[in-house]
């Protein structure tokens, strides 16, 4: 019992003392801008969003036209959602990496005090907004639907087309090291004359959503032969740190569907997945790069998401000719079947993963 009891009282001491993340001082870009915050922890920083954009998922601006009617009267809604933007100062993150490898970020946490989009009555109205409420530091999604009649879409389309931005701010408090702090930063919604295109979205497909996204994406394993591999008797060797990025070929590859999956497989007779395999071997002291390609056949379930996937190895090249025997020992460690099976399986996890999250993305109704 006096175990369990001084167990209990190490556990709460630990968390006791665990310590908070707070903002230490500002880091300023190239014109003087406070871009984010270093922190009481080494290596890891805060970035404040210096304005709020249309959310873009995939190369797909988040805007959406819907053509309704109310009392015999015809309107078009436009939906958008809208999020922090941190890319114009990119460039100064990279430089803060270059300086500080070990460097991770995160988004500086913050409660939403005001939130305001301008639309002049004479171009339309805001007929419905969600934003982040005050004391609700989580969500800093926003989503406004504008509504316009016929002639005010018609002037919306015209501005639209010689560039329209939609202009508003943010205000939000932080807490730094010393006090609370309040900033705003700008609403910007940049609407192109592609924006304001009707899109049928009766004709969208769970195969055109797929073969999009196995062309814009690639797979990322890794650890998938990390272990130790005998040579003969009591020699052997070690795979550390192994991994591999691969994707579909393009015009390699097919999609058939049906009403409740679709499958992926090869369109010839060629590879339709190639990539690159990255591994340790210690004993050598030294990495390695080979590229490969070969035949990954998948199926998805259009009910569950649940998708499956087979993967076959054709081609290993290294391009180092020291490495001829761990190339051929390669070929042989990665056509074994219990490594062909792990590497299925973790293919199958990442795209199992991917698809997953794509599925909870705001998609039109």
């Amino acid at each position: 019992m006096l175990k369990k009891i001084i167990l209990f009282y190490l556990i709460i001491s630990a968390s006791i003392a665990c310590a908070t993340i707070e903002p230490t001082h500002p880091i300023t870009s190239d014109t003087g801008v406070i871009i984010g915050f270093a922190t009481n922890e080494p290596s890891t920083y805060l970035a404040s969003p210096q304005s709020w954009r249309v959310e873009n998922i995939d190369q797909d601006r988040q805007i959406y036209l819907r053509e309704v009617q109310e009392d015999g009267v015809n309107f078009i809604d436009l939906r958008m959602t809208i999020v922090p933007d941190y890319d114009d100062y990119l460039t100064d993150f990279i430089r803060i990496k270059e300086n500080d490898p070990e460097a991770v970020f995160f988004p500086l946490s913050m409660e939403v005090l005001n939130c305001e989009l301008v639309l002049f009555n004479l171009l339309g109205s805001i007929e419905a907004s969600y934003e982040p409420q005050a004391g609700v530091n989580f969500n800093r999604t926003m989503y406004y639907r504008l509504r316009f009649n016929e002639s005010q879409f018609k002037a919306f389309r015209q501005l639209a087309n010689g560039g329209l931005t939609l202009t508003g701010s943010v205000s939000y408090r932080y807490q730094d090291q010393f006090s609370e702090q309040i900033t705003t930063a700008p609403i910007a919604v940049n609407i192109n004359a592609e924006d304001l295109k009707f899109r049928d979205f009766k004709q969208f497909s769970m195969k055109e959503w797929m073969h999009r996204n196995l062309t814009d994406y690639h797979v990322s394993v890794r650890g998938f032969i990390n272990g130790t591999y005998s040579l003969g008797g009591f020699m052997s060797f070690d795979i550390t740190n192994s991994g591999f990025k691969g994707s579909f070929i393009d015009n390699q590859f097919k999609l058939t569907d049906n009403s409740e999956q679709v499958t992926v497989t090869s369109l010839t007779t060629n590879p339709n997945f190639s990539g690159t395999i990255y591994f340790n071997i210690p004993h050598l002291g030294r990495s390695f790069q080979a590229n490969f390609n070969g035949d990954l056949e998948m199926t998805l379930s259009k009910l569950s998401l649940e998708i499956t996937t087979n993967f076959q190895l054709r081609n290993l090249y290294i391009n180092d000719d020291n490495l001829s025997f761990y190339k051929k020992y390669l070929n042989k460690i990665l056509k074994q079947n219990k490594v062909k099976r792990k590497m299925s399986k973790e293919i199958t996890k990442e795209f199992q993963r991917r698809i997953l999250n794509e599925n909870l993305f705001l998609l039109p109704i």
